[in-house]
């Protein structure tokens, strides 16, 4: 089984997974009265991500792997090749599972400044800790991706 078809299936779980996930914020977005069109937003972000994810995974299984998609089997499996499938499966993991909290943050901060009922002065600074941890985890999880296959020969090269 090639490496880009074991990616092509995670995107496909987490696809499905967006999936659902947007389906429950249009649930809970269509059972408030006020500002629904705001609070459709995320719903709508998380179904489209989920749509162009499926869409797309193909594609982005072959840009994460590269040209250097390797069959895995037990016999040939190099120690390469494992760090390699390690950055990408951990890049996959932090990028995927963060993406949707960052989406979610950003939505709250932009509803925040939205909001024309408090003047600026009156409104509380926002707590920015929230976006930063799921922000650094997901930059975090690309840099994972696309410089797993680098990061897999550097520690081959070092011995590690």
């Amino acid at each position: 089984m090639l490496v880009s078809l074991i990616v092509l299936v995670v995107l496909r779980m987490f696809s499905l997974l967006w999936l659902v996930q947007g389906l429950v914020e249009l649930v809970i977005a269509l059972g408030v009265v006020a500002d629904v069109k705001l609070r459709l937003l995320p719903a709508f972000l998380l179904l489209a991500l989920s749509i162009v994810s499926w869409i797309t995974a193909p594609i982005l299984a072959r840009l994460a792997i590269g040209k250097y998609d390797t069959t895995v089997t037990i016999s040939g499996l190099t120690r390469e090749d494992l760090y390699c499938c390690g950055f990408i499966f951990l890049g996959l993991y932090f990028a995927l599972l963060s993406v949707g909290n960052v989406v979610n943050w950003l939505h709250y901060y932009f509803m925040d400044i939205a909001q024309t009922s408090i003047s600026y002065s009156q409104r509380p600074t926002p707590n920015y800790y929230g976006l930063s941890h799921d922000l650094i985890t997901l930059v975090a999880g690309l840099l994972c991706l696309f410089k797993g296959k680098k990061w897999a020969g550097r520690l081959i090269e070092s011995g590690k």
